[in-house]
């Protein structure tokens, strides 16, 4: 049996989705609403400043805006560990 992944002690993975040029992205149920969530993990985004930027402007960008077709940000954690984010 695996193991259970546990993101910020509130999201537990259930599956990979897919990944991207800065990460993964899993199906996780919040623990605290009982809701699917999509969480977008990723690791060494600031090894480079460019895209260390272009992450830091999706975030800005998605915190922003709210429409029926476009996924909201609803929350955001970091691991302590300076090479993940």
């Amino acid at each position: 049996m695996e193991k259970e992944v546990i993101f910020n002690k509130r999201y537990v993975v259930h599956k990979k989705m897919g990944a991207g040029a800065y990460g993964e992205v899993h199906k996780c149920k919040d623990l605290v609403t009982g809701e699917f969530v999509a969480v977008k993990y990723m690791k060494n985004i600031f090894e480079d400043l460019v895209d260390g930027k272009r992450i830091l402007r999706e975030i800005a960008i998605l915190a922003k805006l709210k429409h029926k077709n476009i996924v909201n940000l609803l929350d955001i954690f970091y691991d302590g560990s300076p090479n993940s984010f």
